[in-house]
């Protein structure tokens, strides 16, 4: 019967690089509190990354290109809207990113669906509207983009006549705005 020297370290070893690893993943400015709340990341076919995460009422974004490695410095993508919350992030894989946000409305105080539009390496667009008037209880639930830069988002909006909620979505091509929004379901 033959007997083989089992070798201890090589379980720690493997964890402390895959630690080393994520933590080379994110930015440093993510790991510092824990005041940042639900942080995405996407990468496009050449391996850049982004992401996204709230930090009090904004969505912030940082950028790290695969052939530097380094992360961008935090960026304010929602501007100065208040109480954004829920964002999605989609890319068509060839460095077109769209982010989508639930906010509060400057002069409605409801809340609205926003976006922001990114070439990788570039800048993000100013917030554009995407909902209609709503009656205050708006959840994101999904947003798509094809390779060809069409992107469409859906929502559900609490409707005050029915009780319900109702079911939209709206639609752009990469860097144009948005389509008007669609009822798509009410029960």
């Amino acid at each position: 019967m033959k007997t083989t020297k089992k070798n201890h370290y090589t379980k720690p070893l493997v964890l402390l690089s895959f630690i080393i690893f994520f933590m080379n993943l994110f930015p440093s400015h993510l790991r510092a509190d824990d005041s940042y709340k639900a942080p995405l990341v996407i990468l496009d076919t050449t391996g850049d990354a982004i992401i996204t995460w709230v930090e009090g009422d904004s969505v912030m974004a940082a950028y790290r290109p695969i052939r530097t490695g380094i992360w961008s410095g935090p960026v304010t993508v929602s501007g100065s809207l208040k109480g954004s919350a829920n964002q999605q992030l989609v890319t068509n894989g060839q460095g077109d990113v769209v982010v989508v946000w639930q906010a509060i409305h400057p002069v409605s105080g409801n809340y609205f669906l926003y976006s922001s539009m990114l070439v990788l390496g570039d800048t993000w667009s100013p917030p554009a509207s995407i909902s209609s008037e709503s009656a205050g209880q708006l959840t994101l639930q999904n947003v798509a983009m094809n390779a060809t830069g069409t992107v469409v988002t859906t929502w559900t909006a609490y409707n005050t006549r029915s009780g319900l909620y109702d079911i939209y979505a709206a639609a752009a091509t990469f860097g144009s705005d948005w389509g008007p929004p669609t009822l798509v379901y009410a029960p």
